[in-house]
């Protein structure tokens, strides 16, 4: 791990020596201005950023439509998206992208090593103790698909009863349908190690609804209109207020924070973040933006 400037100037300053105290105390009065010129140059990746005309960024990769690097090297997604406009909107001339596993983001930005983890995650209260958090981008919630044209009229999970119905492994979805079984269902519950696996099912009748990651699900849709299943348009997460994602910056950095968060207001406002999220097919946008 890099040493910090500011830990490398107090060091040098408590290692000197002085022959006579008048001297020594100039010197240390020195240093301690030294040391607060170097902690105000290091503090604030925003004006790190602009210094440099470039934002160091990490994703976690290949999670479309939240965050990816397209075949050509572009960033796209919905949180690539904000930073891009980010540093449109405070001058900064270049947006460099690290991919990287997701369990690495945190320690990459503690580290320094990157700047902004412009990927999404939720504020707990263990993450609050190492970083920042920006305000809530938006809401990942789950969502119910059909088979295109919904014929068995599933609106919500108690439609599923007497019916199958399924996730993907590990997720707390699968317990929701068990506990629906407890309750006496009958729901013909079916776990799969992946989501290509459900939805291929949903779409073919094999199944007739599947629980899974709104985002994921809708960007699914968007991209491939053919592929014989739609989201249940009024379906009601249980969970919504649980699911709520922001963006994560060094406790070292409130002004990047500050400067998303007035970003992030301001396209609220004027609806641009609306776009944003119609870009990926993720409509209507009111229902990932608001608990």
């Amino acid at each position: 791990m890099d040493v910090p400037a500011t830990l490398v100037q107090t060091r040098r300053c408590a290692g000197g020596h002085a022959a006579w105290w008048l001297a020594g105390f100039v010197a240390l009065t020195a240093c301690v201005a030294l040391a607060t010129s170097v902690t105000a140059q290091v503090q604030g990746a925003l004006a790190k950023a602009r210094a440099a005309k470039m934002l160091v960024v990490g994703i976690s990769g290949g999670d479309a439509p939240i965050a990816w690097m397209s075949p050509k090297d572009e960033p796209l997604g919905i949180t690539l998206d904000l930073c891009k406009e980010l540093i449109k909107r405070e001058g900064i001339d270049k947006l460099d992208v690290y991919t990287m596993p997701f369990s690495s983001l945190i320690p990459a930005l503690t580290s320094g090593r990157i700047d902004f983890a412009c990927d999404t995650f939720f504020p707990t209260e263990k993450r609050k103790q190492l970083v920042d958090f920006t305000d809530i981008v938006f809401y990942n919630s789950e969502t119910l698909i059909v088979k295109k044209g919904n014929p068995m009229k599933i609106h919500k999970l108690a439609d599923l009863a007497g019916k199958s119905a399924g996730s993907y492994e590990g997720t707390v979805w699968i317990d929701w349908l068990n506990d629906l079984n407890k309750q006496g269902a009958k729901i013909g519950v079916k776990a799969y190690p992946a989501v290509t696996e459900l939805v291929a099912d949903v779409a073919a009748g094999r199944l007739n609804g599947g629980i899974l990651d709104a985002v994921l699900a809708a960007y699914a849709v968007k991209q491939n209109p053919k592929l014989g299943i739609e989201l249940v348009a009024d379906y009601q997460p249980r969970e919504k207020q649980a699911n709520a994602v922001a963006l994560v910056v060094r406790k070292d950095s409130g002004d990047l924070r500050e400067a998303f968060n007035r970003m992030l207001a301001t396209m609220k406002t004027d609806g641009s973040l609306d776009k944003v999220f119609e870009r990926y097919g993720l409509v209507p946008p009111s229902f990932y933006l608001k608990p």
